[in-house]
């Protein structure tokens, strides 16, 4: 028997005596797994699906990109016949619009400008009743972060009030001085899309504040202010003029897929404008002590071009996640940018503090997160309940 001394004194002994059962243990495992295979095969078993031969994976994929190509080429062909035959459609649809009115031509038009004037009457009542409201927005104080919001919230306030004035006394108008039929059901689909654009023109100006640097809650140089808004203003007014076409035709009886194209063809046509707008606020933004972001803003600028492309092709939801992760970002960084200024005001000196970047980051991250849920609620197979929780 092997004393434990002899067992430390001797380590090859006890080498020996743990390996020398290993050839056992090996053939022991080699007869148990052979009895298992034996076992198995003498159960019937199903026969075995046929499935192809193993091939690149790549070959589906190229096969689905022909076909959307395909896609792209037959939707731009339909929109070229299509494009066509618009101006016959235009004429034939403002006739039959007219043809509803009792009234003559010149009367439906001065009607419609009734409308437009009771709008503008009321818009000017409310801008001379609030002057004094717009005076202490402009000369309030700025020192402190309620001071700030406060202002900036009065701001919105009194931008949104201006273009609800707008709407109500058109609408007065409009229950005065309605067209009868199609022409009245156009005159308010003109209203609407006036209300959008000044709409998207004061939200806008409450982001920018072109007149005013004092007030402004994105950080931009003046031009590049002035650049942005005015393209702001150029695209919601080309997106509505476009829209508001094709509504008239739908209303004057024109051919559907007439309609369909005009849509189609101004979504892309401010698709193409994007990257006209950014790329003029990015040169503006050029300069010996500051980056231009060029880089971005192209990426920025194709967005709207590779959304269309998808929907063309039969994709809507890529078109709309495109959308969504492409222009969150930019929205992400004004938003950012907007809760800074209102936290800790304007930043003057280019650098910002720990302070400041912790609170630009956190609402960047909440407007990127709520566009993340965004995506979500459109994605295929989503109730909708999930997203929101």
């Amino acid at each position: 028997m092997t004393t434990p001394a002899e067992t430390v004194s001797h380590p090859s002994r006890v080498w020996v005596a743990v390996h020398a059962r290993k050839p056992v243990v090996v053939i022991s495992r080699w007869i148990a797994g052979l009895a298992l295979i034996a076992v198995l095969w003498a159960f019937p078993t199903a026969p075995r699906a046929q499935t192809p031969p193993p091939g690149f994976g790549g070959l589906a994929l190229s096969r689905d990109l022909d076909e959307h190509l395909r896609t792209i080429h037959d939707r731009a062909n339909h929109l070229a016949v299509a494009a066509a035959g618009i101006p016959a459609a235009t004429a034939a649809a403002l006739s039959d619009i007219a043809a509803d009115e009792t009234a003559s031509p010149a009367g439906l038009a001065a009607r419609l400008l009734l409308l437009w004037l009771g709008g503008w009457l009321a818009e000017r009542l409310f801008w001379r009743w609030s002057a004094s409201w717009m005076q202490r927005i402009v000369d309030s104080p700025l020192d402190t972060a309620r001071q700030r919001l406060l202002a900036q919230v009065q701001r919105l306030l009194f931008a949104q009030a201006l273009v609800l004035s707008f709407a109500a006394g058109a609408c007065l108008a409009y229950l005065v001085a309605a067209p009868s039929g199609a022409a009245g059901v156009m005159a308010l689909d003109a209203l609407l899309a006036i209300v959008a654009v000044r709409s998207t023109r004061a939200l806008g100006r409450f982001l920018l504040a072109p007149g005013g640097a004092r007030l402004r809650l994105v950080a931009l140089p003046t031009q590049a202010a002035w650049r942005a808004q005015h393209g702001v203003t150029t695209l919601a007014l080309t997106a509505a003029t476009g829209l508001l076409w094709a509504a008239g035709l739908r209303s004057g009886g024109a051919d559907p897929a007439i309609a369909d194209a005009v849509t189609s063809l101004t979504l892309l046509l401010v698709a193409l404008m994007v990257p006209a707008v950014v790329g003029l606020v990015a040169l503006s933004l050029r300069g010996p002590d500051r980056r231009s972001p060029r880089p971005a803003a192209l990426i920025l600028g194709l967005v709207p071009i590779a959304a269309w492309l998808l929907a063309q092709a039969g994709l809507p939801s890529a078109a709309w996640a495109t959308l969504v992760l492409g222009v969150a970002p930019a929205l992400s960084l004004a938003l950012g940018d907007a809760a800074r200024t209102v936290a800790f005001g304007p930043n003057r000196a280019g650098e910002l503090t720990r302070e400041e970047r912790i609170v630009a980051r956190a609402a960047r991250n909440v407007a990127l997160i709520a566009a993340l849920l965004l995506l979500a609620e459109r994605l295929p197979g989503a109730d909708g309940g999930w997203a929101r929780r």
